[in-house]
């Protein structure tokens, strides 16, 4: 897994209280329905480059056009406090800072415009777009989850690392990994070629890469790209209680079937994909670790 950006920039970022509710959406979009929304998302911060400020105005942007079409459950709880966060984690802190399950997904967007402009000395970022919702079927099943573990509780790697992932379900299920690696590629990790999908017992904790996995040389290894002193990458495991199979090449994007050269194919791709999976049959985590120099 492949390492990118670096210098920690530092940024003061609230957070609030958040319990579990059910949000209700501007739209009341039926099972299957889907609609075009227009949003645009910004980003500020004297530190934050253009590429990062455009990408995370982009994320926010969809963020708020599943805001606004679909319901969302919100978990967890969120203590207020103030934090120091760095452009990888600023870029994902809705994964990390709470867990919030849309009833639906982003299944295609048109191409989004960028601006800048300055407030005194502060660059701040827009991106506008259209962005396609369809509402998924079915209600969450609050029986249905998974535990993901890593081998360091810290989740620090050091370059050249082998990982270990271990996720214990609830329930019986088939399981999908991605990577979310830091080059902005995103990988089907599991299943692949060399190991078939297969069903996981629940209570069960499953090791990936699995015992059968290593004998056959397969490790999970963590890596810097040139000239980083630090990234930080993203395990996404998706559990289903049927099997329903994820081919990242069907997207378009890519001849390799478990592949998705870029940001933007990854969230539609992966859109497409989980809205035909009814919300009671799919149990998803994110979870996120740092690639440092070996000593």
């Amino acid at each position: 897994m492949v390492g990118r950006r670096g210098a920690r920039i530092p940024l003061l970022f609230v957070l609030s209280l958040a319990v579990s509710v059910l949000a209700q959406a501007r739209h009341d979009l039926e099972p299957g329905e889907e609609v075009w929304v227009p949003v645009a998302g910004v980003a500020s911060g004297e530190m934050i480059g253009l590429e990062e400020g455009r990408r995370v105005a982009y994320e926010r942007a969809l963020k708020r056009a599943l805001e606004e079409t679909l319901p969302v459950e919100v978990h967890g709880l969120i203590v207020r406090e103030v934090v120091e966060l760095d452009s990888d984690e600023w870029r994902q802190s809705f994964h990390q800072l709470v867990q919030l399950d849309f009833h639906g997904q982003i299944v295609d967007t048109e191409d989004p415009v960028y601006s800048t402009h300055l407030e005194g000395a502060t660059p701040v970022y827009s991106c506008s777009l259209r962005v396609k919702v369809r509402r998924a079927y079915g209600e969450p099943d609050p029986t249905f989850n998974i535990d993901v573990r890593l081998d360091h509780e810290n989740h620090i790697y050091s370059d050249g690392d082998a990982m270990r992932i271990t996720v214990t379900p609830t329930q019986d299920c088939y399981f999908t990994v991605f990577c979310i690696w830091s080059n902005d590629t995103v990988s089907v990790l599991y299943p692949n070629a060399r190991t078939p999908s297969r069903l996981h017992r629940g209570q069960e904790p499953v090791d990936f890469p699995s015992p059968e996995d290593k004998r056959k040389g397969i490790r999970y290894r963590v890596g810097l790209l040139d000239g980083r002193e630090r990234d930080r990458e993203v395990i996404c495991i998706v559990a289903t209680k049927r099997e329903y199979p994820f081919v990242a090449g069907e997207a378009g994007a890519t001849t390799d079937p478990y592949v998705i050269p870029g940001y933007h194919a990854a969230y539609v791709a992966l859109g497409r994909w989980l809205v035909d999976i009814p919300v009671g049959d799919r149990a998803q985590e994110w979870v996120s670790y740092e690639i440092v120099p070996a000593e």
